[in-house]
């Protein structure tokens, strides 16, 4: 396991502070950590494994992998020494792309240049336990977040080692933040606890980047994301009013919007159907999804005005905006085609501002990208468009409607032209996307450390 035999795990002794072969050989096992997947860390982990079998017989359960579930009590981060943290380097190269985009800490965690010691209370510990892992929440670690983190519920999947001081000592590779109450100081929000009650980790939201094609490390809060949408209704609206969210906030304030469910009613111009190919056993494993659609949409501006880039001759967006809608199903009414024009209403949770190449935008300056929100959600429901009861008013209406129509259409079948296939693999899963052929890039080259592609 991991690299390293039963022989070698017996290093591991006493319950004194850890020697330095202890610590040489927990660093040996963090770097490991990312060579297993979260799959088979879920499939190792003994339910029956309990704090109390644990205290009882420690030696018997060592390298047992136990789900942990407790509060925050304290994170301290322990750099490695800068001549292993170069070796590994040169072993485990992160992505260019995203080693200039990420936030540091997260960089050197990837990187392996530090990791963390993660002090949780758990019941049925007396003195609590302790976690030591690669990766934790960025918001334990920011200083003007840091202090109100104390107390966040968590989980993980953790390989026991052994006792110190009273303490358990855990090994894992990342420490799920599932928040059970709103915390405004951490930006936890109603429908960021609904989320985390339904197996999300919010730390998963860290390795999102806006203004970015859909890279390798989004893949798990993606696909999370849809197996939340497949086995669940939304959440209950207080009054069964359903406010619709303003486009145009989602474009000015992603960070704030990210994981928040949002309401758009629009028109669906595409619906593509994504099946899953033989590559991608472990997420049709983990979550339970073969397929999924992708769905093309605009949705109203109201009075606000779009330009993507600078100018008076960047394109611009007057009435409507495109926004990518990922769900699991379609309700019965709405069927793959290109050529659609399907009144919805659109609920689901806000990933990021996601960026790609289209042909409208391409023809007014062929560097730049269109940007359009990202969400992952529930069945789409069909809006019945009601006619008017007035007979003389129903031809003049109908007449204005059709014109603003035609204008409408013209303005998506010139967005939609897109001129650049999309394929996107990640953990050997595909993420397809919208326009005519696709959306994007292939990532796994847009990512490769050769890619010399400019911004």
């Amino acid at each position: 396991m991991l690299g390293v035999d039963q022989e070698q795990m017996k290093t591991f002794v006493g319950e004194g502070p850890l020697s330095n072969d202890e610590y040489s050989l927990l660093t040996r096992l963090l770097y490991q950590m990312p060579r297993i997947s979260p799959g088979q860390w879920t499939a190792w982990a003994d339910s029956q494994l309990t704090p109390k079998l644990l205290v009882a017989a420690p030696r018997k359960y060592q390298t047992q992998v136990m789900r942990l579930s407790g509060a925050l009590a304290g994170v301290k981060r322990k750099a490695l020494p800068k001549s292993l943290a170069d070796r590994l380097l040169q072993e485990d190269r992160l992505p260019a792309a995203e080693n200039r985009l990420l936030p540091p800490e997260l960089v050197r965690a990837w990187r392996f240049e530090q990791f963390y010691e993660v002090e949780v209370e758990v019941d049925g510990f007396d003195k609590g336990a302790v976690v030591f892992a690669r990766q934790t929440p960025l918001a334990w670690l920011r200083k003007s977040t840091a202090k109100e983190s104390l107390g966040q519920h968590l989980q993980c999947n953790a390989m026991f080692l052994r006792f110190s001081a009273g303490r358990p000592l855990f090994i894992a590779d990342r420490i799920a933040w599932r928040p059970t109450e709103i915390n405004a100081g951490l930006g936890v929000s109603a429908d960021h606890v609904w989320l985390a009650a339904h197996g999300v980790d919010l730390g998963e939201f860290d390795f999102v980047l806006d203004r970015r094609p859909l890279g390798a490390l989004e893949s798990d809060i993606f696909y999370r994301l849809l197996e939340v949408a497949a086995g669940n209704q939304p959440p209950s609206i207080p009054g069964d009013v359903l406010e619709q969210t303003p486009v145009f906030d989602v474009l000015t304030h992603p960070q704030q919007k990210r994981g928040r469910l949002v309401h758009f009613q629009g028109v669906v111009r595409r619906v593509t159907k994504i099946s899953l190919g033989p590559g991608d056993r472990e997420v049709r494993e983990r979550f339970g999804i073969d397929h999924y659609y992708e769905i093309g949409a605009f949705v109203p501006l109201g009075n606000e005005i779009v330009r993507m880039g600078e100018g008076q001759d960047a394109p611009t967006f007057t009435n409507n905006f495109p926004v990518i809608f990922c769900t699991p199903s379609l309700p019965k009414g709405l069927h793959e085609s290109d050529t659609l024009n399907v009144q919805v209403q659109l609920s689901g949770f806000f990933l990021k501002l996601y960026s790609y190449r289209s042909q409208y935008v391409s023809e007014h300056n062929p560097k730049e990208r269109q940007l359009s929100p990202m969400l992952l959600g529930f069945q789409p429901r069909l809006v019945e468009i009601r006619s008017t009861a007035n007979p003389y008013a129903a031809p003049a209406v109908g007449g204005a409607f059709l014109i603003a129509l035609a204008l409408i259409w013209l303005q998506i079948w010139r967005f939609s032209r897109g001129d650049a296939r999309a394929n996107r693999q990640s953990q050997a899963s595909r993420l397809e996307s919208l326009n005519a052929e696709s959306l994007d890039a292939d990532l796994k080259q847009q990512f490769s450390p050769d890619s010399n592609e400019s911004e």
